[in-house]
């Protein structure tokens, strides 16, 4: 299927190639598997049916019977939504955006599916990815994005699970003052079901958008690169 993008969160080409670099843009791990089986779509269901695992989280916890039987547990989904520059194609390069500082290389290659279309929903399997941290987004970075597109990672973050722990974050600065930093246990307590809701209710498009504009937040790149592309788990329908 065609890969649809929102133009509006798109990065410019300078801001690729800084992140990236020449490298890692041209990187393509050779695929071993004829073309219209390496790009087949499955559905979230199926997935979940065969390996475990819920069909909604981005890394599933695969249950212990379901691992007992396959060992399977590196499991990635993502989507274009909200990061138009993951894989769009099996063995491409890409990047994600993470809030906060990400400080830690991610040690473990995970098992990548990017959703390529939404109706119906299609997941296809990129291959397994080795994530490292990149540069953080900069001020001018930021403001050099389109106001459309600042407003809807605002709203983003208000409404997606994704961006429960920012807003926790937020809403406590807002009870106990800007400086304030929470802790572990307060994040595990804030952003509890009925907890969060309390705290995006004292939110505003605003208030995130503020937290961005004053580098309060830092939206991080995660670089992908991939390193290996197991064909028996594209085989499998």
């Amino acid at each position: 299927p065609d890969v649809k993008v929102d133009q509006k969160l798109l990065q410019s080409d300078d801001f690729l190639l800084r992140v990236l670099g020449w490298d890692m843009i041209n990187h393509r791990y050779p695929i071993p598997v004829p073309r219209d089986i390496s790009r087949y779509g499955f559905t979230r269901d199926f997935i979940s049916d065969q390996y475990g695992g819920s069909t909604q989280s981005t890394c599933p916890k695969i249950g212990k019977r379901s691992l007992d039987q396959h060992g399977l547990d590196d499991w990635m989904f993502l989507t274009l939504e909200w990061n138009p520059h993951v894989p769009t194609k099996p063995g491409f390069p890409g990047l994600l955006f993470s809030f906060g500082r990400e400080t830690d290389e991610w040690k473990k290659i995970q098992r990548v599916f990017v959703r390529v279309q939404t109706d119906p929903a299609q997941w296809v399997y990129m291959g397994q990815y080795q994530m490292k941290v990149g540069t953080s987004l900069t001020a001018a970075d930021w403001w050099s994005q389109k106001e459309q597109s600042r407003k809807k990672w605002a709203n983003g973050v208000l409404k997606k699970g994704w961006g429960a722990k920012l807003c926790a974050r937020l809403g406590l600065q807002k009870q106990h003052g800007v400086a304030y930093e929470p802790t572990k246990s307060d994040y595990d307590i804030a952003t509890k079901k009925d907890n969060i809701k309390h705290y995006r209710s004292l939110l505003t498009e605003r208030d995130v958008l503020r937290a961005f504009d004053s580098r309060d937040v830092v939206r991080s790149v995660l670089c992908h690169t991939c390193r290996q592309q197991t064909a028996e788990r594209t085989h499998r329908r």
